[in-house]
């Protein structure tokens, strides 16, 4: 049976007096309301650093929640238009695939990051070099496999100790060196060891990105056929 994990990044230095948009609070419901899910606490965070709080959510999933099949990392500004793009998700069977989704300024461009050859889509899916975490589908086997190639650290001041699945990387370009950020390294990570990434592109799928408003692949042109 499938079940779902979400992951939620908040902001602020004590996570319980975070906000969150409406949108996602909604969405949320509405996701809980389909099919089972486990809402991670967010008092297994980091205070204002993405790369150990994900880093520890990892490990917790792995080490105390063996029911979790899938986690959906979700960040509090964004939400799908439907949140039926989860399942669409899941019935794919892809290990590390996103819903696109885009910036939330001008100019207004997608956050997923393309093949250097530049993919084609085939049937619903896009494959591509990365994806960012604001609405992201990874499985278990993907957690597992990575966190059993990474170095391990104490997790300090908490006695647990995890893989550092998030580190950030570098990445070589024709414009030089870059760092990339914890979620392009994840997926780095994940293609340097043969998996694929993926984004969700079928119909349905928009996820709104909350700023001084909402923006969506609407406001991207040719984002929406």
């Amino acid at each position: 049976m499938t079940r779902l994990a979400i992951a939620t990044p908040v902001r602020g230095h004590d996570s319980f007096s975070g906000s969150v948009t409406v949108g996602y609070s909604e969405a949320r419901m509405a996701l809980a309301r389909r099919m089972p899910v486990e809402i991670i606490s967010a008092s297994v965070t980091y205070g204002c650093d993405l790369v150990r709080a994900r880093n520890r959510i990892v490990a917790q999933v792995l080490r105390s929640m063996p029911e979790i099949t899938h986690v959906l990392w979700w960040d509090d500004d964004e939400w799908p238009e439907d949140v039926g793009i989860v399942a669409a998700m899941l019935a794919t069977g892809k290990d590390l695939i996103g819903a696109p989704y885009t910036n939330k300024r001008h100019p207004v461009r997608w956050i997923h990051q393309f093949l250097p050859d530049r993919a084609t889509v085939e049937g619903e899916l896009l494959e591509v070099a990365g994806v960012g975490f604001g609405f992201t589908l990874t499985s278990r086997r993907c957690l597992e496999q990575l966190s059993a190639a990474c170095d391990p650290y104490l997790d300090a001041p908490r006695p647990e100790v995890v893989n550092n699945v998030f580190g950030q990387m570098f990445e070589d370009t024709p414009q030089g060196r870059i760092l990339l950020g914890e979620d392009f390294s994840f997926c780095k990570r994940w293609r340097d060891g043969g998996g694929k990434v993926y984004v969700h592109a079928g119909k349905g799928g928009l996820v709104a990105h909350s700023g001084p408003r909402a923006w969506t692949a609407r406001d991207l042109q040719g984002g929406v056929e």
